[in-house]
């Protein structure tokens, strides 16, 4: 667009998302483009994309050809007002919003960070309501005020060169502009909204500082590594957006960065210039990505939009002059026109409504009640009362006697599995699986089926914790569909390799629901895995104990509880199929929340210890009855607050925090605090709900130290940037433990970030439900910001809690020593694990390995990513080297892939065998080797890498057909003293 017609414009991001296939209105009876979009469907360019971008792209994808988003940009003075003005002429809201984070008004940079709050609580909203979220940003040239001459400043060649060259004052100006407008984006991105972004467009013109540069592309490079690899923007999709190659533009392929850093192309258009051959080459240079309108002045034309540019996915008006440009009639017809995806058909198309599928039923039982409603509110048995009856709360779990529903006696579905990809004749093999979470690669799942060509059929219960809505998730190489209580909630039956897909559907606590999942293998590799998460579950393969087989297989005989349950259902399985081994080597495997049986949250997602009297108490194992402890009535943890680095003198500030998952950048946590030099010690007890080794994970800038029950598990006191750290402890499930977190915030950005992770909990922020005040704040009604963005109201008991009994030693206030009984086992093989696992880490000041190391510690997994930093202050920056070396010990007798990932080199050697030799210069790379390994057994491993220049990262991963491609635990990992 030419510099005089868009002077007024402040621009915001174009991007579309789709609707499923068949829903979507088809153009039929037009003729095609001259130029045919190539029939795939792609991955993010970023392999690290959320879930939530991944579906984003997805849809794209899948709307192709079939119908156009409709858009609309908002200014970024006022984030809604055309948005809505299109709603007041139409009666629709744009399915897409784009918004705009550049500033041109002369505003200050309080002035920019405060509205750029504004946008991003805009856009979540947006997001919420079931829109789609688009960006642009309208740089100022780096190290200039926000003046909309400064985006359109001239500049030659050699002076754009200064921007893009690294350490240059240039430079550095443009790597703080895009850190300032990255806290926006990472804001999005912890909220789960999934961005359209689109910077530097109509890059081919030449009336933006940025524009008709012979090297673009290294621009375009450095926001990307900037925003990928440094600040993590996971839920960008990328979007490089031309203007129209028209007499004031360049052709598009001259600015084109390349196919591994596009996600979706897209062209700016104005005055009613929408030809053809614009459509034809940016459909060429896709190569099958989405590609869309960017931008327009005037609403294109629904019948050229079918008839020869059909694969537009997306436009987007162009702010005010979306009135200025088209008459009412001209907005009216296009935005309820049968082939234009407004929000609301984009909500009622992309939720997962029970629509007709080849197979409804999920089961062949009597009564699957397949309502019309995404909200089941019957249970799909055969009782007659539904369950629960007036109030979907936790305590609703135990019905009237009269419809007491039993459970089915054994965990797990019914697995069919056929010798064709078309579930057809009668199956080779039925047998009771644990889990649907399998990776055979280019192996059969049992010797009677073959290596190809074979499809399963499971069937069965499944039983949610959680009164909410649910997430479900395949990763499936080849097809795959899913039904839960009769409604098709995913449905991806077509040749796949890796693929992740998802669908939702509102669940009640408790009850049970039908469930079938059919999948088919067609050739090469072989996996199939089942997820779901909700607002309180975190995201992990959907447990044993959530399912239930209803007709047990007869040729396996499944281990069963030896007692069923009756009148009271309990989302903790009593017994585990032999399937599964159990790591855990109590008695007791299953995860207990023993006394505690209402884990669902009612009118809030952070569930309260004392609505009940059963969930009060808990007893520590091996105590007597009259050692009972009495929970505290305050979640969340003891907050002090303090005005330097060395939590000395008297606290500024004292509260109690449902959580530790703060990210404050470049802000104080309170106005009584200082924004740089202040520390924070959080002080309470912690409950776990498995008996397992537990790994706790910190995330921290700057330095952070935590101890449980008196053990010090993480020690990182010192200066760093975002960096996690690790350690493990075993504990008892359902016992308190004190935890004590000291934290300090030196200068620049501010976050910290307790997590743990156990055999059988996924990796999470540690929940406000798990922690507990001791000594409440005299603060007693405390508002605490969780990772959601919702705020939680903890509101203590009116009377103290009572003192625990018996607890564990209260926490030192001094940095406690181990004590001589580190963990809380009570048995002595378990007391001796913090001890003893990890490996032995020696590093070295060179990248030979020689010489006498400069650091020697424990590091209890691999899995570092030091970016431009260093992993210690005694290591520098590049050019240094590191050896691990101690046990592994598997958990199943099988052939494992042991993966690597690093920047630079790095060997692997398990019991004497070199697996993994790619000693290079690298950068992120992926490595595998194999090795066949017995469940139980020490086999001695040796991890060699060195670090040449720049990024700095090394991972070591393990998978076999039992075990999910993942990390290698802390507790698969023992020093080499260890026998």
């Amino acid at each position: 667009m030419l510099k005089a017609y868009r002077k007024s414009r402040l621009l915001s991001a174009v991007l579309s998302v789709a609707v499923l296939l068949s829903a979507v209105p088809i153009g039929l009876g037009f003729a095609p483009s001259s130029v045919q979009a190539a029939s795939v469907t792609g991955a993010p360019v970023n392999p690290n994309a959320s879930a939530e971008a991944v579906k984003l792209l997805d849809k794209m994808y899948a709307i192709t050809g079939k119908g156009i988003i409709t858009g609309q940009h908002d200014y970024f003075e006022s984030p809604d007002e055309i948005s809505n003005k299109l709603k007041t002429i139409s009666g629709q809201y744009a399915a897409l919003h784009g918004y705009e984070l550049g500033a041109i008004g002369g505003q200050t940079e309080s002035g920019v960070a405060a509205q750029r709050k504004n946008i991003v609580w805009s856009a979540t909203n947006w997001h919420k309501a079931g829109g789609i979220v688009a960006m642009t940003f309208h740089q100022n040239l780096p190290g200039t005020k926000y003046e909309w001459g400064n985006v359109q400043k001239n500049i030659s060649q050699a002076e754009f060169n200064k921007y893009v060259t690294p350490g240059t004052a240039e430079y550095n100006a443009l790597i703080a502009d895009l850190d300032k407008v990255a806290v926006s984006l990472k804001s999005l991105r912890d909220a789960g909204v999934p961005i359209l972004w689109r910077p530097y467009h109509e890059m081919n013109g030449g009336w933006f500082w940025w524009g008709k540069k012979n090297n673009f592309a290294q621009l375009w490079n450095i926001m990307y590594d900037r925003f990928v690899n440094v600040h993590q923007l996971n839920n960008l999709l990328w979007v490089w957006n031309p203007n129209a190659p028209n007499s004031n533009s360049d052709s598009y392929e001259l600015t084109y960065p390349g196919a591994d850093k596009v996600d979706v192309l897209a062209v700016d258009i104005y005055n009613n210039d929408f030809l053809n051959k614009y459509y034809d080459s940016l459909l060429s240079l896709a190569a099958g990505k989405p590609i869309g309108i960017g931008e327009n002045g005037e609403m294109p034309s629904i019948a050229k939009l079918k008839l020869s540019q059909q694969n537009y996915v997306f436009m987007m008006n162009w702010g005010k002059m979306l009135y200025e440009n088209n008459s009412n009639d001209t907005i009216i017809n296009f935005m309820n026109d049968s082939y234009t995806l407004t929000r609301d058909k984009y909500k009622v198309w992309a939720a997962p409504t029970p629509t007709p599928t080849p197979t409804p039923t999920p089961t062949p039982t009597p009564t699957p009640t397949p309502t019309p409603t995404p909200t089941p509110t019957v249970k799909p048995t055969a009782t007659p009362t539904p369950v629960p009856t007036a109030t979907p709360a936790p305590t609703a779990l135990v019905p009237a006697p009269d419809s007491a529903v039993q459970e089915p006696a054994v965990n797990g579905l019914k697995g069919e599995y056929f010798k064709n990809m078309t579930l057809s004749g009668t199956p080779a093999l039925v047998r009771n699986d644990a889990q649907i979470n399998y990776s055979w690669r280019q192996a059969a799942p049992d010797p009677v089926l073959p290596v190809d060509s074979f499809s399963i059929r499971w069937t069965g219960q499944i039983k949610p914790a959680y009164s909410e809505t649910y997430q479900f998730f395949t990763n499936s190489d080849d097809g795959i569909r899913v039904w839960v209580n009769g409604t098709a909630v995913i449905d991806s039956w077509m040749k796949q390799s890796g693929t992740e897909r998802t669908g939702s559907i509102a669940l009640q606590a408790g009850q049970l629901y039908d469930i079938k999942v059919e999948y088919y293998e067609n050739a090469g590799d072989a996996s199939v895995r089942l997820m779901w998460q909700s607002p309180s579950q975190a995201k992990v393969v959907v447990p044993t104990g959530a399912l239930f087989v209803k007709n047990p297989a007869s040729s396996q005989a499944a281990v069963a509880p030896t007692a069923v349950p009756t009148a009271v259902p309990t989302a903790v399985p009593t017994a585990v199929p032999t399937a599964v081994p159990t790591p855990v080597p109590t008695p007791v495997p299953t995860p207990v929340p023993t006394p505690v049986p209402t884990p669902v949250p009612t009118a809030t997602p952070v569930p309260t210890p004392v609505q009940t009297e059963a969930p009060v108490l808990a007893v520590k194992p091996g105590l007597a009855p009259d050692s009972v402890l009495q929970e505290p009535a305050v979640n969340g943890l003891k907050g002090e607050y303090f005005k330097n680095m060395t939590l000395s003198g008297t606290p500024a500030l004292v509260r109690n925090d449902a959580q530790i998952n703060y990210s404050w950048r470049q802000a104080a946590p309170d106005p009584v605090l200082p924004v740089d030099g202040f520390s924070i010690r959080w002080t309470g007890q912690i409950k776990p709900a498995y008996s397992e080794t537990y790994q706790f994970f910190t995330n921290s800038d700057d330095g952070i130290r935590v101890w449980v029950n008196g053990t010090a598990v993480i020690d990182s006191w010192v200066k760093q940037s975002g960096t996690e750290r690790t350690g493990s402890i075993a504990l008892q499930a359902g016992q308190l433990y004190d935890i004590k977190v000291e934290y300090y915030e030196n200068a620049g950005d501010a976050s910290v970030r307790l997590m743990w992770q156990s055999p059988s909990q996924a990796k999470v922020v540690v929940p406000t439900s798990a922690l507990f005040v001791k000594d409440s704040a005299d603060n007693t009604a405390v508002t605490a910001s969780l990772a959601s963005a919702a705020a939680v109201t903890v509101t203590p008991a009116p009377t103290p809690a009572p003192a625990p009994t018996a607890t564990p030693a209260p926490t030192p206030t001094a940095a406690p020593a181990p004590t001589s009984a580190p963990t809380p086992v009570p048995t002595a093989t378990s007391a001796q694990a913090v001890a003893v696992n990890g490996l032995q880490a020696e590093y070295f000041n060179n990248i030979q390995l020689s010489g006498a190391p400069a650091l020697v510690r424990t590091d209890a997994v691999l899995d570092f990513n030091w970016r431009q930093g260093t992993p210690d202050a005694a290591i520098g920056i590049d050019f240094f080297s590191v050896r691990w070396s101690g046990k592994i010990k598997p958990l199943y007798s099988e052939n494992y892939n042991i993966y690597t990932t690093s920047d630079d080199g790095i060997r692997v050697w398990v019991d004497g065998n070199l697996i993994i030799d790619s000693w290079v210069k690298q950068s992120g790379t992926e490595r595998v080797g194999s090795i066949s390994l017995q469940a139980g057994q020490l086999y001695d491993i040796k991890v060699e890498y060195y670090e040449n220049q720049g990024d700095a990262k090394a991972k070591l991963m393990w998978e076999s057909a039992s075990q999910i491609k993942e990390a290698v635990p802390a507790s698969a990992l023992f020093l080499p003293s260890v026998s």
